[in-house]
């Protein structure tokens, strides 16, 4: 990858990259969220 020149680009690469970062941890928050909530349930009854 070479260096971007354009700031304006690097900025939209980078808001880019951190909303698939985001997205991957929001779906792996709610997975454990998931398993906990139903761990629990199981447990408790």
């Amino acid at each position: 990858m070479h260096p971007e020149t354009n700031l304006l680009k690097l900025i939209v690469l980078i808001l880019k990259a951190s909303a698939v970062l985001f997205e991957s941890l929001a779906k792996s928050y709610r997975k454990w969220a998931n398993l906990l909530e139903r761990h629990v349930e199981v447990n408790h009854e």
